[in-house]
């Protein structure tokens, strides 16, 4: 399952944002609300149990992260944090499930790093096979309500890695 989040609802970023004198339309959503809304519909049809972790693979996927990286919300000094980087599928056609496991433990950091840890506690104990993804469908901001590009950043890799876990057939780095 790709769970979509949106990276501005994240009340640590959402703070952020504002101190930086950016402003975002309040939407009054609750990712982690959200969330809880899709478990129990999973668990009301049975999909999941209440007291057991759920094996399913669940990509916990945050959008925006184009704008993460654009307004220095990373928190970090390091240009080579690997969710600056687009992924090394597009360009060879290979998988990397080291590279995914980096972009996991990376959003997961970030997660931690914006105060989200009641998250990533309640996420770990409903599902035990998670991943965390940044991605961005633009890849960059719209410049007066209109898109001049786009540059999609790494939109594929909660995808492969579902597939992997479902055992798909990739061409694989090994």
């Amino acid at each position: 399952m790709i769970f979509l989040l949106d990276t501005f609802q994240v009340p640590g970023i959402r703070q952020k944002l504002r101190s930086k004198g950016i402003g975002i339309s309040d939407s009054g959503i609750d990712f982690q609300g959200v969330f809880q809304q899709v478990y129990s519909l999973l668990e009301k049809l049975g999909l999941v149990k209440l007291r057991a972790a759920s094996p399913i693979p669940i990509a916990l996927t945050f959008s925006k992260i184009d704008e993460v990286i654009r307004h220095s919300l990373m928190e970090d000094d390091i240009s080579e944090f690997s969710i600056r980087k687009n992924s090394q599928y597009l360009e060879t056609g290979i998988y990397s499930p080291s590279e995914l496991q980096e972009i996991n433990h990376d959003m997961r950091s970030l997660l931690t790093l914006w105060g989200e840890e009641g998250f990533i506690s309640d996420v770990e104990k409903k599902f035990s096979n998670t991943a965390y993804f940044g991605v961005s469908a633009l890849g960059a901001t719209p410049v007066g309500g209109k898109i001049t590009e786009v540059k999609p950043h790494r939109v594929l890799d909660p995808l492969i890695w579902i597939l992997d876990k479902i055992d798909f057939a990739l061409p694989k780095k090994k």
